[in-house]
């Protein structure tokens, strides 16, 4: 019988550490699961959270919440609320902090409909969410498994210079994109912050350059 959940601990064992994780989890690439049993959560929109146009009752993969409608005690306007049972996707803020603490002191998870992320219920008292209670799919950490086994020093050093570049061109547009230029003014720049003055050929040949190349090959 095959796994089917492999829990925090268990994930960082196998990956050596909580590093390729984190990575996955910011980028939304890996989703940490938790067990819910709520009575009473509200929803808000992905793209407006002062709405709900969920309204109704709903399944995805491992989760089921349903509808239910109440008059709010100070407007007297009626609302919806829903009670959720099974694995819901945490946020991934929600997620770090399990990682990061042992539980999640914030109650948010994703909604879905037809199958698409839609918005994300929360609950106003708790409940906060342990590692004991969250789980990724085997299917994700296998996935992960594979990734770190065939990363290498060259890789995560492409990695590196792929940052610098959107760093550099992010915050700098004004400046040149010949690596030389370049690495000229920032030398003079960094000079100017108060530091020794790095050589413009270690800036350019060893980071501006590779940045380059690199991402004239992801344009490709």
């Amino acid at each position: 019988m095959s796994r089917r959940y492999y829990s925090v601990s268990e994930a960082i064992k196998l990956l050596g550490d909580s590093g390729l994780l984190r990575e996955q989890i910011e980028h939304e690439e890996l989703h940490l699961y938790g067990w819910m049993l709520v009575l009473r959560a509200y929803h808000h929109d992905l793209k407006n959270l002062e709405s709900d146009s969920l309204q109704c009752d709903g399944t995805h993969e491992l989760a089921t919440w349903r509808r239910f409608r109440e008059q709010h005690t100070k407007t007297k306007l009626m609302r919806s609320y829903y009670q959720l049972s099974g694995w819901f996707e945490m946020s991934a803020s929600g997620a770090l902090e399990v990682i990061d603490y042992g539980a999640a002191f914030e109650f948010t998870v994703s909604s879905f409909k037809d199958g698409e992320r839609f918005g994300h219920f929360t609950a106003d008292v708790g409940p906060f969410v342990t590692a004991a209670c969250t789980r990724f799919l085997a299917k994700d950490i296998s996935r992960l498994v594979r990734v770190k086994n065939k990363r290498s020093p060259r890789s995560d050093r492409e990695e590196s210079h792929r940052r610098v570049h959107a760093a550099m061109w992010a915050q700098c547009k004004h400046l040149p994109d010949h690596p030389q230029t370049l690495a000229r003014k920032l030398a003079t720049q960094i000079e100017l912050w108060g530091f020794e003055k790095p050589t413009e050929g270690t800036i350019a040949d060893t980071i501006l350059s590779p940045a380059n190349e690199l991402k004239r090959l992801s344009d490709k």
